[in-house]
């Protein structure tokens, strides 16, 4: 979450270096951040469905072969 505010300031800026006298449309300014979050959220269940599922398959596994090693 903290990341996300840091990128929320930079763009922040960065839309004032692109219109210095006045503020960016609103619209425009929602749209990108619209768009920013859902990368963010793909960019989660991505990471959630791969890397994660991946960590918690092979944790599962090692646990479960722990279990058969100690009932023989």
């Amino acid at each position: 979450m903290k990341n996300d505010n840091k990128i929320k300031a930079n763009l922040e800026e960065q839309f004032k270096q692109l219109i210095p006298d006045e503020n960016a449309p609103e619209e425009l300014k929602k749209e990108v951040f619209n768009t920013i979050d859902t990368l963010n959220l793909l960019g989660d269940i991505a990471d959630l469905f791969t890397s994660k599922f991946t960590q918690t398959k092979a944790t599962f596994l090692d646990l479960t072969q722990n279990d058969d090693s100690e009932e023989q």
